[in-house]
């Protein structure tokens, strides 16, 4: 009996933001995968034949939260090393104001090839880029707010996110490429020096991406995993990336998309 490929559309509903692998089989051979979130309409791939497609049940690959949260011992490892045309944008809150505190940053050790930046207890922030000085600010801010870093350029910005309200605009020009040839592997929830957690960040981040120049080298988001572990998954690399350090992050709540 001739079998055909019958081409549809299939939409998956549901409530929350789920990502979905689709199998595609030739036979018992996997021919193709897609992934896809709930909602979202696939098309089948081209056969190379046009028969024997069959459709294999899908898979929930994540479920979309809000964020993730750390007690100060969980953080991750972005497998990015920062150079002179790194970058990065970042959604966080920081819950504790009695310790300077680091939501992503790496550094061979003080005022030496480093990008970081952290707050500490006295509502000052500390920039560092290359082997430039430190940069300590008072923008008086209120701790407990949703706020957004962001390195373009060579410009650092902190920014209060609900009101879009500047709190710095630092820069960073004069920092040369070779001051930040040898750095390590940027953390998130962390300074990462001498490949040790520093300075670890106790609160909430929403996203994180990660730029070389403009091109996005990491887009990660707050998820659970299939088995409701929480990490952060890269949309770049389509690759999960797990706590690093001890206990297991916090979850947010999940998101309705």
């Amino acid at each position: 009996m001739k079998k055909f490929l019958l081409f549809i559309t299939a939409i998956f509903i549901c409530g929350a933001a789920i990502a979905q692998t689709i199998r595609w089989h030739i036979g018992d051979t996997v021919y193709q995968t897609t992934t896809c979130n709930a909602g979202e309409s696939i098309t089948p791939p081209t056969a190379p034949d046009r028969f024997g497609y069959t459709f294999q049940e899908w898979e929930v690959l994540f479920t979309r939260i809000e964020y993730l949260e750390s007690t100060g011992t969980q953080w991750i490892d972005t497998g990015v090393r920062p150079n002179i045309n790194t970058g990065f944008n970042i959604k966080f809150i920081q819950n504790n104001t009695t310790a300077d505190e680091c939501p992503i940053g790496s550094r061979i050790g003080p005022d030496n090839n480093q990008m970081l930046f952290f707050m500490g207890a006295t509502n000052e922030v500390y920039v560092n880029v290359g082997i430039s000085p430190t940069r300590i600010e008072n923008p008086n801010f209120t701790f407990a707010t949703l706020k957004t870093a962001i390195m373009h350029n060579k410009i650092f910005k902190l920014i209060e996110t609900d009101t879009n309200q500047e709190l710095l605009n630092i820069d960073f020009s004069n920092v040369t490429a070779n001051q930040l040839n040898y750095s390590l592997p940027l953390y998130i929830f962390s300074a990462n020096q001498n490949n040790q957690q520093n300075r670890p960040f106790e609160g909430k981040i929403y996203y994180v991406k990660i730029y070389d120049n403009d091109t996005l080298v990491r887009d990660f988001i707050p998820v659970l995993d299939k088995n409701g572990t929480p990490c952060m998954y890269d949309k770049v690399e389509n690759k999960f990336y797990y706590n690093a350090g001890t206990g297991q992050f916090i979850a947010g709540p999940v998101l309705n998309e």
